[in-house]
């Protein structure tokens, strides 16, 4: 399962939608979003993906699309990569 897809299904469990009405573009906020909505998808994405987002509290949630938050992820996994050390 793609990032996109995993976060479409993660908002379609936390919120109750739809995933396929979801779309790349829509406000996390105007989906019903909140803090604590934010926090807890968040927290599901690292667990479901095996990773830590990084920089999430520089995140302003009002703008911030499914795209946005897929590009955080795929970041977060490139910084997570390039700090693993075994």
């Amino acid at each position: 399962m793609e990032n996109i897809d995993l976060i479409k299904n993660v908002l379609n469990e936390e919120l109750d939608i739809d995933e396929n009405n979801l779309k790349g573009e829509d406000i996390l906020e105007k989906l019903g979003v909140d803090s604590l909505g934010w926090t807890e998808i968040l927290v599901r994405l690292e667990r479901e993906l095996n990773f830590s987002i990084i920089g999430d509290d520089s995140v302003e949630i009002s703008s911030f699309t499914i795209n946005d938050l897929n590009q955080l992820i795929e970041k977060s996994r490139r910084i997570n990569n390039a700090n693993y050390q075994p």
